[in-house]
């Protein structure tokens, strides 16, 4: 991988830790047995920290137990690799790891922007925004968590809207 990547290698959680919040890595590959903060905790930071939703972790680790293992999955691990492994096969599942977050980064990029741009469209005739403008609008505030009270949000489909766009002209 060090012919393909640049790579840093820390010696304990705590200061892998550190590393990955300090810049923006295309992959961490974490051990579960570690001094001063083992894999778990780094994992759970990770998670808190909202880290783990920007670079991809595969954890390596000889542990074979499967709550042990669904544990770093539950904790945000893509993948695991149990100990002892097989290098060029390490190095398959990091490439295919890189790739598939690479592909989902830019999906979601995209629909952020169609969802973006939907979210300017508003009907000519009412003023009012469109039905994909709308719920882009209720997911937004929703997600910024900036809801302080309650809040009704009424989206309604009236049926034989075309009377109405033709009663009073459709441009």
């Amino acid at each position: 991988l060090k012919g393909k990547y640049d790579v840093d290698a820390a010696f304990d959680g705590q200061e892998g830790l550190l590393y990955a919040k300090q810049e923006i890595y295309d992959l961490i590959i974490l051990d579960i047995m570690m001094p001063v903060m083992d894999g778990y905790e780094v994992l759970s930071v990770m998670n808190k920290d909202h880290i783990i939703d920007y670079i991809p972790v595969i954890v390596i680790s000889g542990e074979q137990e499967a709550d042990k293992v669904e544990k770093t999955y539950d904790l945000g691990a893509l993948d695991y690799i149990l100990k002892p492994f097989e290098p060029r096969i390490v190095r398959r599942r990091v490439l295919a790891t890189v790739m598939l977050f690479e592909k989902q980064r830019e999906l979601s990029y995209k629909l952020k922007a169609q969802m973006e741009e939907n979210s300017r469209k508003v009907d000519e005739k009412t003023g009012l925004l469109s039905y994909a403008s709308f719920f882009f609008a209720c997911d937004t505030l929703i997600e910024s968590g900036k809801i302080e009270e309650d809040y009704f949000m009424v989206a309604i489909d009236i049926e034989h809207f075309r009377l109405f766009n033709d009663w009073f002209g459709r441009e």
